[in-house]
């Protein structure tokens, strides 16, 4: 239960914190406790000092102090909520991601054990009482300044590790002929503990394919994955998921430069890698080239730019597929714009979710007409200050091997 205390001469919220709990850094839990509090303390007036709820049980009561948007960070089934800057990742076709930061006491208990290096903590991530990341802390990086002492944390979602490690060597050879997407995923995945999700159909059989040894699991699979023209990325539970990009319609949010919620809309045109038609060539044997197959940029006629790779197929259908798919993503990773909006929400009041459409209006920026871009990428964005949301956004069927019918400056 909550207790109460009577502020006394030359109190402040970090000494009462250290009063009753043995540590500063309970500090702004007792201020969300007390909105009522001015910036300088009266001697006399009685405080609430809450009582610290301890996840899963008390998540409701802890959402109640500060809204639908209050962040539950734990660390190896610890709650921890007193960070300062606070940053969370999520992508359609990358892993999700946070970082932290918050002030760090040295000698409270189980702060030494809870943070330390090389520890590879189980970690989960809710906004409201709804989970945002299921995963691993991997870095902890401390700091001491004359201000006091901090530390900051980042992490990623369980399948993460498929980013930084090959598959074990018992596991080889990993050779895989005439399965789909979804066999070879499970295979390799397993030796991590890791549950392979498929939101769509994983597509056509693979006539034949080798995973190297030095191979990075996740590079190998998001390979395959491309070709397919699926998408891989990670789930709220931690799970690791392949699916498709949805056709742009129905936008949750109808977004105008110089109007709220946006801050800025800033472009991003990557030059270099635009290319006027693209060629997928197979090889039956070292150095002999079997089934081509090119698709054109309708974008860049009369401008000479190609760009040839070797596909790991041998079927016709599937070097065609394979074709699409490079160039479908050509566009996505040439075109895109970053929109920072005040607000983690939509329109309908849902967090922003990857894989939604968001209609932009932004003339100063090249988009001359309203435009359904698909969002690509969240972050969410927050300290003890301010909250917003930077969204990544893509030209639509890049991700399905599609050309765009129309680009955002309309031709």
């Amino acid at each position: 239960m909550s207790t109460t205390y009577k502020i006394l001469k030359g109190d402040t919220l970090a000494l009462i914190s250290k009063k009753n709990f043995g540590t500063e850094i309970h500090a702004q839990h007792i201020a969300r406790a007390n909105p009522g509090l001015g910036a300088v303390l009266i001697p006399g007036t009685n405080i609430v000092i809450p009582r610290l709820p301890n996840y899963p049980g008390d998540l409701p009561q802890i959402l109640g102090i500060s809204g639908q948007n209050d962040v539950t960070i734990e660390i190896d089934e610890k709650r921890f909520e007193f960070w300062t800057q606070l940053r969370i990742k999520r992508s359609i076709d990358s892993l999700d991601a946070i970082s932290f930061t918050a002030p760090f006491e040295p000698n409270a208990p189980g702060y030494r054990e809870t943070f330390r290096p090389y520890a590879y903590k189980p970690l989960r991530v809710y906004v409201g009482i709804t989970p945002l990341l299921t995963g691993t802390a991997i870095s902890m990086h401390p700091s001491s300044a004359n201000n006091g002492d901090i530390i900051t944390v980042s992490g990623y979602s369980l399948p993460g590790v498929l980013q930084d490690c090959t598959a074990p060597a018992s596991s080889f050879p990993l050779e895989f002929s005439g399965i789909t997407l979804k066999d070879i995923a499970r295979a390799v995945a397993a030796p991590f503990g890791l549950t392979v999700d498929f939101a769509d159909e994983p597509g056509d059989k693979f006539d034949q394919i080798a995973m190297k040894p030095t191979d990075r699991v996740f590079d190998f699979l998001a390979d395959l994955a491309r070709q397919r023209n699926l998408i891989i990325s990670s789930t709220e539970n931690g799970e690791l998921r392949f699916w498709r990009s949805k056709p742009a319609g129905n936008p949750v949010a109808t977004l105008e430069h110089g109007k709220s919620p946006v801050m800025s809309i800033d472009p991003n045109f990557n030059e270099q890698e635009y290319y006027s038609h693209i060629t997928g060539i197979s090889f039956v044997a070292t150095g002999v080239p079997g089934a081509q197959y090119t698709d054109k940029n309708p974008y860049l006629p009369g401008t000479v730019r190609p760009f040839t790779f070797g596909a790991s197929d041998t079927d016709n259908i599937d070097i065609k597929t394979a074709v699409n798919a490079k160039i479908g993503r050509m566009f996505t990773n040439a075109i895109s714009y970053r929109v920072e909006v005040a607000s983690w929400r939509d329109t309908g009041g849902a967090l922003w979710q990857p894989n939604t459409t968001i209609n932009i209006y932004a003339p100063p920026v090249f988009v001359y007409n309203k435009y359904n871009f698909i969002l690509r990428s969240v972050e969410f964005l927050r300290d003890r200050d301010s909250e917003s949301a930077i969204l990544e956004l893509v030209p639509p069927g890049g991700f399905e091997g599609k050309i765009p019918e129309v680009l955002p400056w309309g031709f």
